[in-house]
């Protein structure tokens, strides 16, 4: 059974900064916070995506807070306002992150 992990890609791994344990609990806060997008829309992925319907049918249902973050995220950088920014994340300064489906 562990065959299948003793290449050496996964034995010579190795992590360049120091990673936080929480990271998606300050992720989900945040994005609560900000209130782009509605618990019934949640459910509504996490239905999608345990009845495995696709990448399309994810995409469709996250456009509306995917295009609600990327609106707030542009003229948060247009209005210098670091606040937003920081809400949205440290790491890009220029475009808003995407993930997978969430590309358009």
């Amino acid at each position: 059974m562990s065959a299948p992990f003793e290449y050496p890609y996964f034995t010579n791994a190795t992590l360049e900064t120091e990673t936080d344990p929480y990271i998606v609990v300050h992720l989900a806060n945040k994005l609560a916070q900000s209130r782009i997008y509605t618990e019934e829309q949640v459910r509504q992925v996490a239905e999608l995506w345990v009845t495995r319907k696709g990448n399309n049918a994810l995409s469709a249902a996250i456009s509306l807070a995917q295009h609600d973050f990327r609106r707030r995220y542009a003229a948060a950088i247009e209005a210098e306002d670091k606040v937003m920014l920081n809400a949205s994340t440290s790491s890009a300064k220029t475009s808003p992150p995407t993930f997978g489906c969430m590309t358009s």
